[in-house]
């Protein structure tokens, strides 16, 4: 459901699934996922934060606890979340780094695009 975009449907099972297994990090984690891609950060993040709480080394998790924050305005507390992750997934590191404004980036992000020509 959720990699159908039937996002709707997808957090009411998810939902459910939290109710009948608070200790499943999995459901967590997905109902903020459903959330996030549903653009609602600020929901995403109380499902995210279960999700880390009940598996810590989940860099996942953890990473897109950072994001939501970040995206809600929670820079700081975004911060330490993104730092974790970097450090326990180093292929996260980059994309920790960028958001975070220690690295450029990528020098196509930096050109503007071309203008079309009048005829």
């Amino acid at each position: 459901m959720l990699h159908e975009r039937r996002l709707d449907e997808a957090r009411g099972e998810l939902d459910r699934a939290t109710k009948l297994r608070p200790d499943d990090a999995s459901a967590w984690y997905n109902l903020g996922l459903c959330h996030a891609a549903a653009g609602h950060d600020t929901d995403a993040v109380f499902p995210l934060m279960q999700a880390v709480s009940l598996d810590p080394t989940r860099a996942a998790a953890r990473y897109n606890l950072g994001f939501a924050l970040w995206r809600a305005g929670r820079k700081e507390e975004a911060r330490m979340h993104l730092e974790i992750a970097g450090g326990q997934n180093p292929a996260l590191r980059r994309s920790v780094d960028r958001l975070l404004g220690k690295t450029p980036p990528p020098p196509a992000l930096l050109a503007s695009p071309p203008r079309p020509r009048a005829p």
